[in-house]
């Protein structure tokens, strides 16, 4: 059940993930403070496969601790690539989420975004990106790269991604376990305890 969690939310997860590292790392350089304790991020281990990372140093540290990062990067890169949705020519609903302010940014911009904030952050920790086509062009300000596969995003989004049978399985079982709840709250008038005093 947590292994299908961590997974349903592993583009997120990888998100702080790198966000987390950048913050430090900015910090550090960037302003020149001390490292704030509430901030610290250190090295747990794993946790059904999902690197759980706490600190930046975990990129710069020893050999085995930059294996960890560099696997989950390239292991949840096309995840975080699809995080954004489908590029806007693909987007059915893009449009009316970004008239009704659901959206501020389409998807396409917010991918850019993501990439002009965390990749250099990432190539300056010595990390690679599994995407051999990555680069900005300096003319447009735009970064190429690969496009995911988002013939694999439709499948997962549509119920089939690795984690679908297992979580529909523990929804099945809440739905029985729980099942005597919502036939006794659907009993109003009869009395199922009876008060001691």
């Amino acid at each position: 059940v947590l292994r299908c969690l961590v997974l349903h939310i592993i583009s997120v997860s990888m998100l702080f993930l790198i966000s987390g590292m950048a913050i430090s790392q900015s910090k550090c350089w960037e302003g020149g403070l001390e490292r704030d304790p509430g901030m610290k991020l250190t090295a747990r281990g794993k946790i059904f496969g999902f690197v759980i990372i706490e600190d930046v140093f975990l990129a710069t540290g020893t050999p085995t601790q930059r294996a960890m990062v560099q696997e989950a990067l390239t292991r949840w890169w096309t995840p975080i690539m699809h995080f954004f949705g489908p590029p806007d020519a693909a987007s059915v609903h893009s449009d009316i989420l970004m008239r009704w302010k659901v959206k501020m940014a389409s998807n396409d911009d917010m991918r850019q975004q993501f990439l002009n904030m965390y990749v250099p952050k990432i190539w300056d920790l010595g990390l690679v990106l599994p995407d051999p086509n990555l680069q900005k062009d300096e003319e447009t300000g735009k970064w190429t790269y690969t496009e995911p596969d988002w013939e694999e995003f439709k499948r997962v989004i549509n119920g089939d991604g690795p984690c679908n049978a297992e979580r529909l399985a523990v929804r099945r079982m809440a739905e029985e376990n729980g099942r005597w709840v919502r036939m006794a709250l659907a009993r109003k008038d009869e009395k199922i305890v009876e008060p001691l005093s």
